[in-house]
This record gives structure tokens, C-alpha cells and sequence, in this order.
């Protein structure tokens, strides 16, 4: 066997390794409440129990009792801010918490503040250093080739908005606004479309200048412009369509893809609108790695 050839031998090996702990990682994400114990996660990775602590750490770069801990607190969390109609307690045994006063100690040592308090007045800057850990640890980006890419004629949709205006980091505080005014207005996602228009990548401008729209189509926006929402108009026009199926944290190299590999080799130019998004599968709903959302690229 010759070097090249050993060379890729070797990284098929390490990526299949890999492969079997992202496969754990992936159970832990979308079962807060399953059985997490070492038994069945070695198992799932088809590895030797007496080992597979030390395994995964080498991996993530924390031990399996902190990814474990840090998955769970991180979806309740966002199920705190954004699920209000859930219980404290119904959110704490649904992440696989014995107790209230268990989630309680834990949430409040991880986020510095109680879920009832997190839940009233998130400390965003806090909780997202907090929770830092495993979008870091978890890298791994969705591939994709040209067959991934649909054009499509995309029709004129109204919509009405709610416009982020400043820091990135205080989206959540934007989401929780248009989460409670769709709430009480019965526009549910699963009957309403939820879209996302982006202006800007959030490390190509300051803070204080980064935009983003948050979006519900409906056939008369204007009608709800009292409850502060601004009637929009995604126009019609050939878009580029991609699938993206993960964290949001990786949807940039999803984007990307569109913009520097699929739109330099399809010979097409770009329309005078941003890229927009729209949400198909919602965290925390469903885990991070399981979300889904449609990529728009605007064409000519």
C-alpha cells in the first residue's frame, strides 16, 4: 500500500470513529430524558464500557457527564425563554431532571440565574458564554454538492415582521417578543410560515448595526401594525434553495456554500435582496442537529 493510499485509509478510520461518537452525541441532543446511562450510550457507540469515558472526552473535549448535563440545560433553557407555555417543572423532568429543586441548583450554577428568573429577563450574554461548550465541540458541518441546489420561481409573500435592530447576542430577546405576539394573535408555525431576512453576517458589521428580520406570512400584514409589527413583502423572483439540517450555529457554512462554491460554478447572478430563511423544524422542539430550514438565494 503506498503513503497516499495508507493516508486515506487512515482518515476514512478517523472519521468513522468520530462518526460513532457524533451518533452518541446526537441521542443525547434529541433525548434529554432517554436512558443516558454508560451502559446504553457505549453501546450505542458499539464500544467497550470500561473505555468510552475517556473516549468521548478525547473527542469533545469535556467528559460525557458534562456534555450530557450542558445538552439538556441548554434546550431547557431555550424552552424556558421560548415555550412559556410549558411548566418549570413539566420543562425540568422532560430533560431528565428527578426533581424541580435538582434543575433548579443546576440551571442557576450553570446560568447564574434561577429558571423563573431566566425565564422573566434572560441574561443572553451570560447564558450563551454558558453554553459555549458544545456548539465548539460539535464542528461538524453538513457537506453538499450541486444536486443539493433547487431553483425555483418563489412568489410574492407578505409578511408580517418583527425587526431586530443592534447586538446579535440579544436576538432572543427579539424571538421572545415575536414568540408571545404570535402566540396571542393564533398564528401557530405549524399553520403560519416563519421566515427569517438576513442582512448581514453578524461578524461583517458592528453590533450596532447588525439586522435581522423575524417574519410570519399572513394575507394582510398591515392589519397588525398597532402591535408594532411592520408590514414586509418578500418579492417573487428565481431563488436558489438549500436544505439546511443542524445547529444554527453552522448555518453560515451552509450559506457559504451557496456563495462561494454553487453560485461562482451555476453561471447565475444575484438579485437585488437579501437572503432569507425559512424555518421548517424548530429548536427546541426538536434537537439542534434535527432543526431544519430553507436557505434562499436570491437570482436573477
Amino acid at each position: 500500500m503506498n503513503t497516499e493510499s495508507s493516508l486515506h485509509t487512515e482518515q476514512a478510520r478517523r472519521a468513522h470513529y468520530r462518526q460513532r461518537f457524533e451518533k452518541v452525541a446526537a441521542y443525547i441532543d434529541a433525548c434529554p430524558d432517554g436512558d443516558l446511562s454508560l451502559d446504553s450510550l457505549s453501546a450505542l457507540a458499539a464500544m467497550s464500557r470500561f473505555h468510552f469515558h475517556r473516549q468521548f472526552a478525547s473527542v469533545f473535549g469535556l467528559s460525557l457527564h458534562q456534555y450530557v448535563l450542558q445538552s439538556r440545560l441548554r434546550r431547557a433553557g431555550s424552552q424556558l425563554a421560548f415555550r412559556t407555555s410549558l411548566s418549570v417543572t413539566r420543562i425540568a423532568l422532560d430533560h431528565g431532571f428527578e426533581s424541580l429543586a435538582a434543575f433548579s441548583r443546576a440551571f442557576r450554577q450553570m446560568s447564574g440565574q434561577s429558571p423563573t428568573a431566566f425565564r422573566a429577563t434572560p441574561d443572553w450574554p451570560t447564558w450563551h458564554q454558558a453554553c459555549s461548550l458544545i456548539p465548539a465541540n460539535r464542528s461538524v458541518a453538513m457537506t453538499f454538492n450541486h444536486q443539493d441546489v433547487r431553483i425555483i420561481d418563489f412568489p410574492a409573500t407578505a409578511l408580517a415582521c418583527m425587526e431586530h435592530r443592534g447586538d446579535p447576542a440579544l436576538i432572543g430577546d427579539t424571538l421572545q417578543k415575536f414568540i408571545a405576539w404570535r402566540r396571542q394573535e393564533k398564528l401557530p408555525p405549524g399553520r403560519y410560515r416563519t421566515f427569517n431576512i438576513l442582512y448581514a453576517h453578524p461578524d461583517h458589521v458592528p453590533a450596532a448595526e447588525f439586522r435581522l428580520d423575524v417574519g410570519v406570512a399572513v394575507d394582510q400584514p398591515e392589519s397588525y401594525a398597532a402591535a408594532g409589527i411592520i408590514a414586509k413583502t418578500i418579492p417573487a423572483g428565481r431563488c436558489a434553495v438549500l436544505r439546511h439540517i443542524g445547529p444554527d450555529s453552522q448555518l453560515e457554512h451552509s450559506i457559504g456554500y451557496l456563495f462561494n462554491t454553487w453560485l461562482p460554478a451555476s453561471g447565475e447572478e444575484l438579485r437585488d435582496f437579501p437572503v432569507f430563511l425559512q424555518r421548517l423544524r424548530f429548536y427546541p422542539d426538536v434537537s439542534e442537529q434535527q432543526a431544519e430550514v430553507d436557505i434562499f438565494l436570491p437570482l436573477k
